[in-house]
């Protein structure tokens, strides 16, 4: 796990694969309201030429810079250091009012004392996770009591410069989406004793719950029947034994493609519309292994399509010029066996 994890805007485990018209519904404001950087992240994402405006650009300008967090990512997107520079005048003429504008400001100014500032930060549990990396060793602390809502506790719960992350337990567990995606996280199944406990307490504390059925499905997923293995385990194990009869190291490290490359046709030709992590960078992937040829250990049931994973690995193949070798036991789909041939990606079966 990350020491400080990104923010997520909103729980993705508990509809993670639904349609879009599910999450639509997990959006509902009934369930989770819309918060301001939401919609800051949204105008971020994309460029503001691209966007019919409703209003007068300075609108969405001053959005974002009451925003520095999403601002910021906007304009290293644009390459608009004019917008860093409203940001941070934005920050220094606010710090005395905006826990946003007072955190951006002390991160940005190492040598100013934070305590004036404290009560303000903490008062905006954003800013205060967000800032809480750079100012920890400076004096900023965290408890419980600054995680008014289950988003909060579950994030908080999850940094190594919160504390005692059992304090967050309570609030986090208040909400039943944020709770799943806590398990998940800590990706490991659960015993069966403790999946039932799970679902007789989310019965009882959250029976109005719009999104109680889903959560009872996720846990009901995330304890596995004792005549299986479970899927992740099983293949890992898979990957352990080929990465070992074809004589391989695991390769643990993160390959990202580099900004010049996220632009290219051929990246587009590849990959398709590049895809961001939370913090803005080009999102990776991890070959099993990285000796000579590349090498991708996939086992399962399920068809084998074209990931945005693989489809990662099969350009850092192509811009390497280094050979791409899938090992899996699973059927190909047929539009995946289209793509992959043009592109020399070879498919092998699991080594016995």
């Amino acid at each position: 796990m990350l020491p400080h994890p990104p923010v997520l805007r909103r729980p993705l485990a508990i509809w993670r694969g639904d349609s879009a018209a599910d999450a639509a519904a997990c959006r509902h404001p009934a369930v989770y309201p819309l918060r301001p950087d939401w919609f800051a992240d949204a105008v971020a994402g994309r460029p503001l030429s691209a966007t019919p405006l409703h209003r007068p650009a300075p609108f969405y300008r001053q959005i974002l810079c009451s925003d520095p967090y999403w601002g910021q990512r906007f304009a290293q997107r644009a390459r608009d250091p004019a917008l860093s520079a409203e940001i941070l005048r934005w920050s220094e003429d606010q710090r005395h009012v905006s826990g946003a504008a007072a955190a951006w400001f002390l991160m940005h100014r190492p040598r100013e004392r934070l305590e004036p500032y404290l009560d303000l930060i903490r008062a905006n549990p954003f800013y205060s996770y967000i800032a809480l990396p750079h100012l920890h060793p400076r004096g900023l602390r965290v408890d419980a009591s600054d995680a008014p809502t289950a988003r909060w506790a579950f994030h908080f719960g999850r940094s190594v410069f919160a504390g005692d992350h059992r304090r967050y337990a309570a609030r986090m567990q208040s909400d039943p989406a944020w709770h799943i995606e806590h398990l998940v996280a800590a990706g490991q199944p659960l015993e069966p004793l403790a999946g039932e406990r799970l679902l007789a307490g989310f019965r009882e504390r959250h029976a109005d719950h719009p999104l109680l059925e889903r959560a009872l499905s996720a846990v009901r997923s995330l304890t596995p029947n004792p005549a299986s293995p479970h899927p992740l385990r099983a293949g890992r194990s898979a990957e352990t034994h080929a990465l070992s009869a074809l004589q391989r190291e695991k390769n643990r490290t993160t390959w990202r493609p580099s900004p010049e490359q996220v632009t290219s046709p051929e990246f587009k030709r590849i990959v398709g519309l590049p895809r961001y992590t939370e913090r803005g960078f080009p999102r990776g992937t991890i070959l099993d292994s990285v000796e000579g040829e590349f090498a991708e250990i996939k086992s399962g049931q399920s068809a084998l399509s074209a990931t945005y994973q693989l489809r990662l690995q099969a350009f850092r193949a192509w811009a390497e010029a280094r050979p791409l070798k899938i090992y899996t036991n699973r059927p190909l789909d047929p539009e995946f066996d289209r793509w992959r041939k043009p592109l020399g990606v070879a498919i092998e079966p699991l080594p016995p």
